[in-house]
């Protein structure tokens, strides 16, 4: 007789095969599987509720924490605010003194540069206290020894305490870390044994309704021994099938999620300002055809010489020249709320009410000028130190209607303002005097900008590209509250302040 040769079985498919076996031929009764089955499901789901909660009520814990020596720290650096610059140091001592009555407050104190001015309770190093104040961390955490000589954990807090915009000193507070920790520790205890105490009650229950869903099984059981039954594991598995299908469609809907994530990608790469990506984002169907007519300013800046200053300079010398000056230029402009538009060789172009409206869109304009002469005597007080060539900025700025969307090719767009604005704006940087800023006569007509910022009407001049001679201001300086905020941006911005 000719031998049948079988085909091998796959030793995955033998191994799932009797597995399934195994369960089915198992001398255990049905209820006990099945208690068994949703018993480690329980058990399953409850730990990792449990290891959930615990790590919610940790991290809960931990802002609490915070927030209530925060709430101290910022309580005591009100309070302390005249005091402080009444040199009051009978009220800062019971300042401090009263926050202290609490078991949690360990201390308190009150520093005016580095001298401390009103302390009470068990006070951190003055390293620690150092640390806190000059890297403006949220908190330190550090330890001491009591009266037995048993060691144990403080955390501080501190915040600069401020009378109207001057910061005469810091608020310390500290907290018992033990005490917060115990506290913490018996919550988390009664949320394991609460958790235990629930798995157990699952177990429980999971025997009853299985005994309960197994009776009809038994019932079944018990009329089938009579007559025959061809139940097999491929109706079983047909059924699984119908599940596989479903996870499929899931996992082709994920696919749909990659190719619309390419798609936002690819408009993306399209823009080189991040302040347009919620506009590609609200509008992926059609990303080159987002435009709309707004009221704006734009800003303008170039280099006074360029090309002479540069003239037989090595090009990686330009680069880290450009890259110096640029850099803090684009820095200004946001922080002024004004979007780097783009820089054209030693020019920089950044515009003010786009893509989001701004209404002091002008205001912010002069300001980011004024910051960007400012940094620029800065940067040139340091290369004169070194023997390095100062540069000088000339800067134009033009408010009125631009036209932004998404200009250029399929393959290649920036999202840019254009108009006749930008374009008198550029003209007006043409002929603005060294280390000046030249605004146009409809920047200085918006929004209070004459009470605001000092200006010197100029003649009216003919500019390239318009028929009729334009009016312009220079501006000479901001008022004394504008002023002294754009010196605090300018000391954000600047790692070191130049003499």
């Amino acid at each position: 007789m000719p031998t049948v040769l079988s085909t091998p079985t796959k030793p995955k498919t033998r191994k799932n095969a009797d597995l399934r076996a195994l369960y089915r031929n198992s001398r255990l009764p049905i209820v006990a599987k099945w208690s068994l089955a949703i018993g480690v499901l329980i058990t399953t789901v409850m730990g990792l509720l449990s290891w959930v909660l615990i790590t919610q009520q940790t991290h809960s814990f931990m802002q609490q924490t915070e927030a209530f020596g925060r709430i101290l720290v910022e309580q005591l650096a009100h309070s302390a605010s005249e005091p402080v610059m009444a040199e009051d140091h009978f009220t800062l001592t019971g300042l401090v003194n009263r926050q202290i009555g609490s078991a949690q407050v360990i201390s308190a104190l009150i520093r005016q540069g580095n001298n401390t001015l009103a302390k009470a309770g068990v006070i951190p190093p003055l390293e620690k206290q150092n640390q806190i104040i000059q890297n403006k961390a949220k908190q330190v955490v550090w330890s001491w020894h009591d009266n037995t000589g048993t060691e144990r954990k403080a955390i501080t807090f501190a915040t600069p305490i401020q009378f109207m915009d001057v910061t005469p000193g810091y608020a310390l507070i500290t907290l018992d870390r033990d005490q917060l920790d115990r506290e913490q520790h018996e919550a988390m205890f009664v949320l394991a044994y609460t958790t235990l105490g629930l798995i157990l009650l699952g177990v429980v229950m999971a025997y009853i309704l299985s005994r309960h869903l197994s009776r009809p099984i038994q019932e079944l059981a018990e009329v089938g021994e009579t007559i025959s039954r061809g139940e097999s594991i491929t109706s079983l598995d047909h059924l699984r099938r119908d599940e596989i299908g479903r996870i499929i469609n899931s996992f082709n809907l994920m696919v749909d999620g990659i190719r619309e994530k390419g798609r936002v990608e690819r408009a993306l790469s399209s823009y080189v300002s991040p302040h347009a990506a919620p506009r590609v984002l609200a509008n992926l169907e059609q990303p080159a055809n987002a435009s709309e007519q707004l009221f704006g300013s734009v800003l303008f800046c170039d280099i006074v010489g360029y090309t002479k200053l540069t003239e037989g300079m090595p090009p990686k010398v330009v680069a880290d020249m450009l890259n110096e000056y640029l850099g803090y230029i684009a820095l200004a402009g946001h922080s002024c709320h004004g979007m780097v538009d783009k820089f054209i060789g030693d020019s920089v172009m950044i515009v003010f009410g786009a893509p989001e409206s701004d209404k002091q869109h002008a205001l912010h304009a002069i300001a980011c000028g004024v910051m960007i002469q400012e940094i620029v005597q800065h940067i040139n007080q340091q290369r004169q130190r070194k023997t390095l060539q100062p540069l000088h900025f000339r800067i134009g700025i033009n408010s009125g209607d631009m036209m932004a969307g998404n200009i250029g090719i399929p393959v290649r767009m920036q999202y840019t303002v254009v108009g006749d604005t930008v374009n008198l704006g550029a003209r007006l940087c043409s002929i603005a005097p060294p280390n000046g800023i030249l605004i146009g006569s409809n920047t200085a007509e918006q929004n209070d900008i004459k009470q605001k910022v000092i200006l010197r009407q100029q003649s009216p001049v003919q500019v390239k590209g318009r028929n009729q001679p334009v009016t312009s201001y220079l501006v000479d300086s901001m008022n004394p509250k504008h002023q002294q905020q754009v010196q605090q941006a300018i000391e954000q911005l600047l790692p070191t302040k130049c003499a």
